[in-house]
C-alpha cells in the first residue's frame, strides 16, 4: 500500500502494540521515490497555493459558508 498509494498522509498506528521488527519494513517503503528537483519550484508554488486555500476555508467556516476544495498534491509520476 505504501509503495502505490502517492496520497497517503496520515497513518495512525500508535496503538497497535507493534515493536521496532515490525514497523521498520514498513518505514523502509515510504520515500522510495525520489522528488526530481526540476518539480521543486512548481510542487512549492502549488503547495503554496493549497496553503491559501486552507487559510481561506477556516474563515469561510467560521462564517458558515461554503468551503473550496482543496487540491490533492501529488506531482510526481511514477516512471516504471
Amino acid at each position: 500500500m505504501f509503495e502505490t498509494n502517492r496520497t497517503l498522509e496520515y497513518v495512525g498506528i500508535a496503538k497497535n502494540n507493534l515493536e521496532t521488527v515490525d514497523i521498520i519494513p514498513i518505514i523502509r517503503s515510504f520515500g522510495r521515490f525520489p522528488f526530481p528537483s526540476e518539480q521543486v519550484a512548481a510542487y512549492q508554488a502549488k503547495l503554496k497555493e493549497r496553503d491559501a486555500i486552507i487559510e481561506k476555508n477556516k474563515k469561510l467556516k467560521a462564517s458558515k459558508k461554503p468551503e473550496e476544495n482543496v487540491p490533492v498534491m501529488d506531482m510526481i509520476e511514477s516512471k516504471n
